[in-house]
């Protein structure tokens, strides 16, 4: 039958644009899926800034998103090429910076807490790493 490939390729064609628009909301195109993964990442930065008075978890953020731990990780991990707990633990040490400003030495243990660190050596250490310079050395260059 003459025509016989383009007849057929225009009936495929129809059935998949049929089989497309029908189940559109179950069929996820690339496309689609990076916009999935960016509001489940925005999702989860708005609840690490909201957050900021405890160290979060995999499983608490899994829970709050209702997302497997493993897609938190995944979608995350491809969106912001890091992950949640480290976002989450240099978030914290970024904000607890502002607070320092306003204090005086003393009060590190009392910062280190606000933003859920338990250990104030472990502050210390994070916050190094991030400054380049201690909470006190901090405190000492915002002071003057």
């Amino acid at each position: 039958i003459p025509g016989y490939e383009i007849t057929m390729r225009d009936v495929l064609s129809k059935m998949i644009l049929h089989i497309d628009l029908k189940y559109e909301d179950l069929l996820i195109s690339p496309a689609k899926s990076a916009s999935v993964d960016s509001l489940r990442a925005q999702k989860i930065l708005d609840y690490i800034h909201a957050n900021t008075d405890h160290q979060i978890t995999i499983a608490e953020l899994s829970s709050e998103i209702n997302v497997s731990p493993r897609e938190i990780i995944r979608c995350f991990q491809k969106t912001l090429h890091t992950s949640p707990i480290q976002y989450s633990l240099k978030y914290r040490v970024v904000q607890s910076s502002a607070m320092l400003q306003h204090t005086d030495a003393h009060n590190i243990a009392e910062t280190a807490r606000c933003f859920g660190f338990d250990s104030p050596s472990y502050y210390t250490k994070l916050f190094q790493r991030y400054f380049l310079c201690s909470p006190r050395e901090y405190i000492k260059a915002h002071q003057e």
